[in-house]
């Protein structure tokens, strides 16, 4: 199994075990003259079957994006970090532009350049799209460690 295969296979089967809690959660208590269609007992039992086979597969995952992905990851989640702050500096210096004067006794100022942030946002937002596409060829190109 390809990690890629393996990731969708892990996104499955969470759904599965969202749909599985969300079904036992909506029938730990019911009215008293209500008989229930389903065994709760074989729910959970489905359940816990499903989060060991979770583990297991994250597990692999895991081992494998140790072995393969560990810098790319990193490089990955650093650069979401660096765009998302970037975003919000570059709402802050826009919402500047429509507001110059505070009220009649304050006006605003940019004290940076919006170009400049612009720039490092273009360069970071690139550099992520390269690293995606990296990650992703190997996911599919990668053997699930076991």
């Amino acid at each position: 199994m390809k990690l890629a295969e393996a990731l969708m296979a892990r996104k499955d089967l969470v759904a599965k075990i969202n749909k599985i809690k969300e079904l036992i959660k909506n029938n730990l208590v019911t009215r008293k003259d209500f008989q229930l269609p389903i065994d709760m007992t074989a729910q959970f039992l489905q359940y816990r079957e499903l989060q060991g086979e979770l583990e297991i597969l994250n597990k692999k995952i895991d081992k494998t994006n140790a072995q393969y992905l560990t810098d790319k990851l990193n490089e990955l989640r650093i650069l979401d970090s660096k765009i998302a702050f970037y975003k919000e500096c570059n709402t802050a210096l826009m919402s500047s532009e429509t507001s110059w004067r505070y009220n009649d006794d304050i006006t605003l100022q940019r004290n940076y350049d919006l170009n400049v942030l612009n720039s490092w946002l273009e360069q970071c937002e690139a550099m992520r799209r390269k690293i995606d596409r990296e990650i992703q060829k190997t996911n599919w190109e990668t053997e699930l460690i076991k």
